[in-house]
């Protein structure tokens, strides 16, 4: 069973790398 705390650095850790690849991504299409 996992931890509540370590579930929630999962969850945020996943969330902020969607949030880079949507970054990465707008800025390459911002680029062509």
């Amino acid at each position: 069973m996992v931890p509540h705390f370590e579930q929630r650095i999962i969850s945020i850790s996943t969330y902020l790398h969607i949030v880079e690849m949507t970054i990465i991504n707008f800025c390459n299409d911002y680029r062509e």
